[in-house]
């Protein structure tokens, strides 16, 4: 990578600060693609030449976060709807879509990364053991929202790689860096 390269991306991304080389690395905690695509391509209109965007993003668009501060609750989960893991691929791969469109627009190379999966039951009981949330309401659930998200992903990976292919530009899979910073820090999870 190099002066011309951006990368946009969700607190996941943090992994990447001091191991590569670009412009800018902005980290958005919870940022959802839309909001990184604004935050890019507010950065980036008034600069003249090609640019290469990169975004890392997916878990906080398909992903709802629970959050009561007066009642020291907060949890993460997958909102159930008849037609939820279309709707959820749906509108993220839409989001794709218009991200590329809107960057394409100010002469942006767009590259999206493939989505990591994360483990509701790990995360809202790491929470919960660390005092951050007093209580679970979705703890029963967990199994059946993993599979689900873990469907999602899968859809949604397929269709990034896609996408970056007829873009002519090389799928980043940043599975593997996130699951060695993960097990250096011991926070580690095996599912069947």
């Amino acid at each position: 990578m190099n002066q011309h390269t951006y990368i946009y991306t969700s607190s996941r991304g943090k992994v990447l600060e001091g191991k590569v080389r670009c412009k800018t690395l902005r980290v958005v905690p919870g940022g959802k693609l839309e909001t990184l695509c604004k935050y890019a391509y507010d950065d980036l209109k008034d600069i003249d030449g090609l640019k290469i965007v990169y975004f890392i993003a997916g878990i906080p668009d398909i992903c709802s976060l629970e959050r009561n501060r007066r009642s020291n609750y907060e949890e993460s989960f997958l909102k159930r709807t008849d037609n939820s893991c279309f709707e959820h691929a749906l509108r993220l791969k839409n989001t794709i879509v218009n991200t590329e469109t809107k960057l394409k627009s100010i002469n942006c190379k767009v590259v999206f990364a493939t989505i990591t999966t994360m483990s509701f039951c790990l995360w809202n009981l790491h929470r919960l053991s660390i005092g951050k949330t007093s209580h679970l309401k979705y703890e029963n659930a967990y199994d059946r929202m993993q599979l689900e998200l873990n469907s999602i992903i899968q859809d949604v990976n397929n269709f990034i790689t896609e996408f970056n292919q007829t873009n002519h530009v090389i799928t980043p899979f940043f599975i593997l860096l996130y699951i060695n910073v993960r097990v250096e820090n011991l926070d580690i999870c095996i599912t069947d």
